[in-house]
């Protein structure tokens, strides 16, 4: 779409000027949050430009922890040194390793980041951060002046990605000729006219349309003939048997079907962007009563879900009743993942009622409907949980949600703990130990969260283990290659 990528192309324009002019310190990106993860994306895919020496750090945690995220982000620094190293090294270029700080909070990710500076060698040449702080970004400033004045990171540059400007002033304080700021904000009118327009032509596509010309795409105003080699066009009733039969649902093999509700999806989509979210509301109750007269359970828990999320800003009632009719709905047709999913959407709409214990409860169902079978949600609903029951000081009820979510991780592939908050619960958990005089189990817990947070080894990347796949028994050894 191009008023989508527009503002981004205009964006690697200056980036690109930013990576040349080494005289720049400092680089503000404030990026519309839709398209923010795509900015990261973008600016870090530039490391690999030929004209720039500099390698390209990204680190990507919050701002909202007790010390600003300075901990976690001191984990990710050492974590990306790492993998610079690995790369650097296949390329006959060995930096030195770097050891964690003895330091903690901003002066511990100041002191690494030093020496991460420090160990880069030529043809390399300095370090740029591309530091994206989240939630909490506000609580910033004071720490991002702090560390672009501090001497020993003078080789240090910086980009600043987030979706408001809270830490704009800090950058623009080194002045217009070491400074830099860009916006990626795409026209909202323009989005939602190319959506439409995209919509109109998905619902104006000839019957038989396939692939991109199905959905709104040009293509040609009447659907291609049959190639010679295609033989006779199976029969619908033939395709639903045959569907049915390898599990799949019938309503899937039904083109008119599928052509209504891809329109209504697409104009639903086009109405959100123009921001008339009661239309686009109706659009996608449309595509949910489609699904479930279809026997499309999955689609139809998964827009209900989308109408719950559409609810949360203006109507938290509404919210609430959707997230629990879409959770009925799927524990009715046995599908435990979604019906985890809709108990999440129920709490989040609970806890921005201010329905503080409720919200931990319906936190708690999500938690016990994932399980074993999608870890990383059920860790991520616990520690929702277990923080919502700290902060109305339900502290027992903190704990016990809390030692659920690390027993889960206990039982985790090193996979599935790098990608789930079992260090943060961890953390919370330690941190609630402490206030306790349980100095003991709160080290502990902190080591426990370090553990979490080390990733996964090169033998747990190894393709069968990840996908769990078992050689056949009584199978020789794999022989090593030479």
């Amino acid at each position: 779409m191009r008023a989508m990528r527009e503002p981004l192309e205009r964006l690697l324009e200056d980036f690109h000027f930013f990576l040349n002019a080494t005289d720049v310190r400092a680089m503000h990106v404030r990026a519309q949050t839709e398209v923010l993860a795509a900015v990261v994306g973008a600016l870090a895919a530039c490391e690999h430009r030929e004209s720039s020496p500099s390698p390209i750090l990204t680190l990507l945690s919050p701002s909202n922890a007790p010390d600003h995220g300075w901990a976690e982000r001191t984990r990710e620094l050492l974590d990306e040194h790492k993998d610079l190293r690995d790369a650097v090294l296949q390329a006959e270029l060995e930096l030195p390793v770097v050891r964690g700080s003895t330091q903690t909070g901003l002066a511990g990710f100041g002191a690494m980041l030093a020496t991460v500076a420090q160990s880069i060698r030529a043809p390399l040449e300095g370090v740029i951060l591309l530091l994206v702080p989240g939630a909490g970004a506000e609580g910033l400033s004071k720490d991002l002046k702090a560390l672009l004045e501090a001497k020993p990171l003078a080789s240090v540059r910086w980009v600043i990605v987030e979706d408001d400007v809270q830490l704009r002033p800090a950058i623009e304080a080194l002045g217009t000729d070491a400074s830099l700021t860009a916006d990626v904000i795409p026209d909202q009118a323009k989005v939602a006219a190319e959506l439409q327009e995209l919509a109109d032509n998905a619902a104006a596509a000839p019957s038989g349309a396939q692939g991109l010309a199905a959905m709104g795409f040009a293509g040609p105003g009447i659907a291609p003939p049959r190639r010679p080699h295609e033989g006779p066009e199976t029969p619908p009733e033939v395709l639903a048997q045959v569907a049915v039969e390898q599990g799949v649902a019938a309503a899937l093999t039904n083109p008119a079907l599928m052509h209504k509700l891809r329109v209504s999806v697409l104009q639903a989509s086009a109405a959100m962007a123009a921001r008339d979210l009661p239309k686009a509301l109706g659009l996608f109750r449309e595509a949910r009563d489609l699904c479930a007269a279809n026997d499309l359970p999955r689609e139809a828990v998964v827009y209900e879900m989308t109408m719950g999320a559409i609810c949360i800003p203006s109507n938290l009632s509404m919210a609430c009743d959707l997230f629990r009719s879409a959770h009925t709905r799927a524990m009715a047709k046995e599908l435990r993942p979604l019906a985890a999913r809709a108990a999440m959407g129920h709490g989040g709409a609970l806890a921005a009622s201010k329905r503080f214990i409720n919200a931990a409860e319906a936190y708690c169902l999500a938690g016990s409907l994932a399980g074993t079978e999608d870890r990383i949600t059920a860790i991520d609903a616990y520690r929702m949980a277990g923080q919502l029951y700290a902060s109305e000081r339900r502290l027992s009820d903190a704990s016990s949600t809390w030692k659920l979510a690390l027993n889960l991780a206990e039982g985790a592939t090193p996979i599935e703990q790098m990608g789930s908050t079992a260090p943060d619960v961890a953390l919370a958990l330690a941190e609630l130990c402490s206030r306790n005089g349980l100095t003991a189990q709160a080290e502990s817990l902190r080591r426990q969260a370090a553990a979490l947070s080390a990733g996964p080894s090169i033998e747990d990347l190894h393709p069968a283990k990840v996908l769990d796949i078992h050689p056949p028994a009584g199978a020789p050894p794999e022989k090593e290659s030479r």
